[in-house]
């Protein structure tokens, strides 16, 4: 299953940050990330450029997203809500 060889990364938005604040795995890796909302609000993660690669979490929720890490690179990541891309 993917899940079984997957890198797996757990993404905490706090503070109206994220922690950790840079994600690298290798491409072509299957990854499963874990995304938790700790604040009192609504947060999204989504990978910039890629398609269907995004999480959204109301408070206190975690969301698991799972993709095939694409092409060799830096790729940012932002919050779609507060649309400011983290450099890549």
């Amino acid at each position: 299953a993917i899940d079984a060889a997957a890198t797996r990364v757990d993404v905490v938005a706090r503070n109206a940050s994220f922690t950790p604040a840079d994600v690298r795995v290798r491409s072509g890796q299957f990854v499963v990330v874990s995304f938790t909302n700790a604040d009192p609000v609504f947060h999204d993660w989504e990978v910039e450029g890629v398609a269907n690669i995004d999480a959204g979490a109301p408070p206190g929720q975690t969301q698991r997203i799972r993709f095939l890490a694409p092409a060799p690179g830096p790729i940012g990541w932002y919050a779609p809500s507060r649309a400011t891309p983290t450099p890549a």
